[in-house]
């Protein structure tokens, strides 16, 4: 039976998440529930972005660099998704943002993904949104403005107040926390980013070892030869391999993991698997 930890959070706030809007009038999110009533809320991705980033700033976490991002497609038909070197050495288990809230690599055949373990819900308020609003302008700069150019042009715009509690849940998965598999078809082409000029660098998987007991690919194409080593900082639990396919099982080297790859390692539960090649 799976471990989770699940939350239910009551928080006081006051418009905390704008949508489009119109023109000068600044609408905030609603959605209509059961009693046909709207209710105001924050997107369960604008509290994604803000549990991460509060997290960074208070130093509980490292967030991904923009080296360390790749954005996959052409033209206008591009996504941002991890780059292909985090999920071969692993190291994509030391940011929360993708260990917890899962990924998608496309730029690998066959294409990898992470379901993400922690699951938010919209934060919704508990009473009905009453269609209370402000109106504004920008006086002070205009009347600034006024003194020097001798009109008076304000911006004027109104936005939606609503201030109440709110509620909402989170549910983790923690035995797929900490973890990753990578499956990766042998002799298949992945691209690891963009060059200086923008265009995709792309190479050829030509074997994938283990050695030390990591994993190491070794990529190449016309220019040169690449080596791409699983980090010291996740631990290699199972490895398989057969003439077309490979599949790693990584977890992330906490304490308590360490010790338990240890106390397995020395029972011989860690084991280098080759499949039948016939």
């Amino acid at each position: 039976m799976g471990r989770f930890l699940v939350m239910d959070v009551v928080f006081y706030g006051s418009s905390l998440n704008y949508d489009q809007g119109s023109g000068n009038y600044q609408e905030l999110k609603k959605i209509t529930r059961w009693d046909g009533r709207q209710y105001t809320l924050v997107s369960r991705y604008a509290l994604r972005y803000s549990l991460l980033e509060t997290g960074r700033k208070l130093g509980l976490w490292e967030m991904v660099e923009g080296e360390n991002l790749y954005r996959a497609g052409s033209g206008d038909n591009t996504v941002i998704q991890p780059a292909t070197d985090l999920l071969f050495t692993g190291k994509i288990l030391l940011y929360p943002e993708f260990d917890l809230f899962g990924y998608l690599i496309t730029s690998i055949t066959p294409q990898n993904f992470k379901s993400a373990p922690a699951k938010l819900s919209h934060a919704i308020s508990m009473t009905p949104f009453n269609y209370d609003a402000l109106f504004n302008a920008n006086l002070g700069m205009a009347n600034r403005m006024r003194k020097v150019y001798g009109e008076m042009k304000p911006n004027i715009f109104t936005a939606e107040e609503h201030e109440t509690f709110y509620l909402y849940s989170l549910v983790v998965d923690l035995d797929d926390v900490g973890v990753v598999d990578v499956f990766v078809t042998l002799g298949s082409e992945v691209t690891l980013g963009r060059d200086e000029k923008n265009k995709e660098i792309k190479m050829r998987i030509e074997d994938i070892i283990k050695e030390n007991g990591r994993v190491k690919f070794i990529l190449k194409n016309k220019k040169e030869k690449k080596e791409l080593v699983q980090s010291e900082k996740v631990i290699l639990e199972s490895f398989e391999k057969n003439q077309q396919q490979t599949r790693s099982h990584q977890i992330l080297a906490t304490s308590r993991r360490e010790e338990r790859a240890r106390r397995e390692a020395h029972q011989g539960s860690i084991k280098f698997k080759t499949l039948n090649q016939g």
